[in-house]
């Protein structure tokens, strides 16, 4: 993908944030990635306080996974403009209390995992990446949406949030799953990405994969959180 597309004719999609200080946080983020080369939809302005309206994608048939990997690189290359540093575990300590004690327990143990490795944060990334985070539109483009999770963290936490979401649609073996995924995704990653280091993503990847089985559990899904209560990821 060379160049910077912009869908023509420009349509409006317009997103409602909490505050005006976030929407002002998403319109630089948007700014500030456009200008690194990231293909992402442009902010067109504001639309009161809170909102913004995007350049609106209209999506046709859905990515490969290689061209979602490729889709990151940009990201992942442009310079760190006051983004914080990323917590893996930020949206699973809110669901923990009503959690049962095994998964509490592995909780705990990612968290200490977490802490030792000391990891760089030093790459900018998604922070939220799935494959609902891109969209092809009809000419082919390949785009990046939803930055509001950005921050500084090792390219690897992209790639196991990516491998965990993959290894939950369905039940199955979460460990075996999670491997299989993380072995796709890394052999897309390696077509010009050397440095990725593999036990750094799947350490990433429990990390998402015990955050997606709580979310799972909240809708009436218990198959990954019983298999985390019973064994170790």
């Amino acid at each position: 993908m060379t160049g910077h597309a912009r869908p023509s004719p420009t349509r409006a999609f317009v997103k409602r944030y909490p505050s005006q200080a976030a929407a002002t946080t998403a319109w630089q983020r948007s700014t500030a990635a456009q200008a690194a080369g990231v293909q992402t939809p442009a902010a067109q302005g504001r639309i009161g306080a809170h909102s913004l309206a995007f350049d609106q994608i209209i999506p046709a048939n859905p990515p490969s996974l290689a061209q979602m990997i490729a889709v990151l690189a940009p990201l992942h290359r442009m310079p760190a403009h006051g983004l914080a540093r990323f917590d893996p575990f930020l949206r699973i300590q809110p669901r923990l209390p009503d959690a049962p004690a095994p998964v509490r327990a592995q909780c705990l143990a990612l968290q200490a995992q977490d802490k030792a490795r000391d990891w760089p944060a030093t790459t900018v990334i998604h922070g939220d990446f799935h494959p609902g985070q891109t969209l092809r539109d009809g000419a082919g483009t390949i785009w990046l949406i939803d930055l509001d999770d950005m921050a500084l963290a090792p390219a690897e936490a992209d790639f196991g949030n990516l491998a965990a979401w993959m290894a939950t649609q369905t039940p199955c073996d979460l460990t075996t799953a999670l491997t299989t995924a993380l072995g796709n995704i890394l052999a897309s990653a390696r077509i010009g990405r050397a440095d990725v280091i593999p036990d750094l993503a799947l350490h990433f990847g429990r990390i998402a994969v015990l955050r997606r089985a709580l979310k799972l559990a909240r809708r009436g899904q218990t198959w990954a959180l019983s298999q985390i209560c019973a064994q170790a990821l």
